[in-house]
């Protein structure tokens, strides 16, 4: 039976994980549920939306009505980096790491650190990995 300390015990279980750009391991921790609903709350957050509605027509009564929803991309991508910026520091702050990282720390990373970090985080706590949850973005845009 699960008792109350293995629950909350559970984000202290750590696991190293090479970074190839550096030529070393960094210990990282697995991820909370409520940082896992933090983490895909602000990654698939697309914004607000500009509603506009524009009336075409060459006569009253043949009048159509299109609505647009306009975003940036840019905007999108900032959040995407944010959330996974937010989620490293969460991970990387345990036990094996004797220095706390911070959020200029991590946006100070060499390319690919970050995501092979938070690939790893997901993979290491058994949730939908980057690629599933960009793929579930893509059909939600389809979509609509």
């Amino acid at each position: 039976m699960l008792t109350k300390k293995d629950i909350v015990g559970g984000i202290k279980n750590t696991k190293l994980i090479e970074l190839p750009m550096y030529g070393d391991e960094i210990a990282i921790r697995q991820i909370s549920d409520f940082e896992y609903n933090n983490f895909i709350s602000s990654y698939q957050d697309m914004g607000t939306f500009d509603m506009s509605s524009v009336m075409k027509g060459e006569r009253k009564e043949s009048k159509e009505d299109t609505t647009s929803f306009k975003t940036s991309l840019k905007q999108i991508e900032k959040r995407k980096y944010d959330a996974k910026v937010d989620l490293a520091v969460k991970v990387l702050d345990n036990d094996d790491n004797p220095e706390k990282f911070s959020r200029k720390d991590i946006e100070q990373l060499k390319p690919g650190a970050l995501d092979l970090i938070i690939k790893e985080a997901l993979s290491f706590s058994e949730l939908d990995g980057i690629e599933e949850l960009d793929k579930q973005i893509e059909q939600f845009r389809e979509e609509k």
